[in-house]
């Protein structure tokens, strides 16, 4: 399947319903290109009864933006417990502080990692190493979704410790509909494809 997808498409991503449950947040509630919540939850309204899994829970705007699609059942990780009260009150998003980042964990999971149509990638301290490690595991198990993962610009150490060192033909920049940051997505689906864009703002990034 090819997605083609514009920030037109994320037009109809109404947030209407989250200003009483976490206020004023200016950046959740900002527009695709500046922020990437929009395009979470464009993902989920094409899956239906399915687990998403969201690694990186911070404060649980990316779990909210994916349980969008109450359908779904949202699995989302973090060591640290930071996920506001509001957001754990959401029926579709279940929090765990298990560490997918440890091999056995990631086993142990392994069954619900693989039947998760797509995973959204986000964690700290941002220095690529633990973000490209993660992939080559999803590459081990044979995990055919598709995989979104933020900051691929911003911070030098992703852009050489993990973005660069993905295979183009594995790789899409989303970034022009996602985060301003760097949004890119991974997979080793032949049968999943992505519209490329070009991002004029980081093509020159060095520093």
């Amino acid at each position: 399947m090819k997605y083609s997808i514009r920030k037109n498409d994320l037009s109809n991503i109404n947030y209407d319903v989250y200003k009483s449950l976490i206020g004023d947040n200016t950046e959740f509630f900002s527009s695709p290109g500046k922020e990437h919540y929009k395009l979470l939850s464009y993902f989920s309204t094409l899956f239906n009864n399915s687990i998403i899994i969201d690694i990186g829970t911070h404060q649980g705007h990316s779990a909210l933006a994916l349980s969008y699609n109450h359908s779904n059942k949202i699995h989302t990780f973090d060591i640290v417990d930071k996920g506001s009260l509001p957001v754990k009150n959401v029926n579709n998003i279940h929090f765990s502080t298990d560490n997918l980042f440890d091999k056995e964990i990631f086993h142990k999971w392994k069954e619900v990692i693989v039947s998760s149509p797509f995973i959204f990638l986000d964690v700290d301290p941002h220095n690529g190493i633990m973000e490209l490690e993660f992939i080559t595991w999803l590459k081990e198990i044979d995990y055919k979704g598709f995989i979104i993962c933020d900051d691929i610009w911003y911070f030098k150490e992703m852009r050489d410790n993990f973005w660069y060192k993905i295979e183009d033909k594995y790789k899409y920049d989303l970034t022009d509909i996602g985060h301003w940051s760097g949004t890119g997505i991974i997979t080793f689906n032949t049968d999943i494809q992505f519209d490329k864009f070009v991002v004029s703002n980081w093509t020159m990034v060095t520093a």
